[in-house]
């Protein structure tokens, strides 16, 4: 099996700091994207009832 040894000495206590920093902003932009995701398949949804496509 491979194994990869990190040292403690690599993770210093601000690296993590920014490490969940950097996670909250990406939580905070996949929540985004989500609601821009519903948003368009709800508009998509809609104009396909204003054309008649869907009953």
């Amino acid at each position: 099996m491979n194994s990869i040894d990190i040292s403690r000495d690599g993770l210093k206590e601000g690296s993590l700091e920014a490490s969940q920093e950097e996670l909250e902003v990406l939580k905070q932009k996949m929540h985004d994207m989500q609601l821009e995701m519903d948003i368009l398949k709800e508009t998509i949804a809609v104009l396909k009832k204003a054309q008649g496509i869907i009953p």
